[in-house]
């Protein structure tokens, strides 16, 4: 159960807030042409258009960096309850047992003083 987790912590940090970026990319680039080229070659309703488009991306940007701070605060929870649980382990959270049997490393195929 746990790595359905981490799939969607995935989907949201890599596919869902840079979505709502580009959505607020496009709103921004089509206001500034609507507002600075159609609207100021004399179409008051085009200008007032681009107005509210412009608006309308900030209002996306701040509602992606808000999605964007809330899944970051949501993964480092979800890393603070990793460590808590894994440091609860007796080994740590490693999940590895260290034998040190001698002080030095055997090597393979090497000729030993008088065998």
């Amino acid at each position: 159960m746990p790595e359905i987790f981490g799939l969607i912590y995935i989907f949201l940090h890599q596919y869902l807030a840079p979505f709502l970026f580009v959505i607020g990319l496009l709103f921004f680039v089509y206001g500034c042409i609507e507002y600075f080229i159609i609207g100021l070659g004399g179409d008051e309703g085009r200008a007032q258009h681009g107005k509210e488009l412009l608006l309308r991306s900030i209002s996306w940007f701040v509602i992606a960096i808000f999605v964007y701070l809330a899944i970051v605060f949501l993964g480092y929870i979800g890393t603070l309850a990793k460590e808590t649980t894994n440091s609860l382990r007796p080994d740590g959270g490693a999940g590895v047992e260290l034998r040190r049997e001698s002080k030095s490393l055997g090597v393979p195929n090497a000729p030993r003083g008088n065998d």
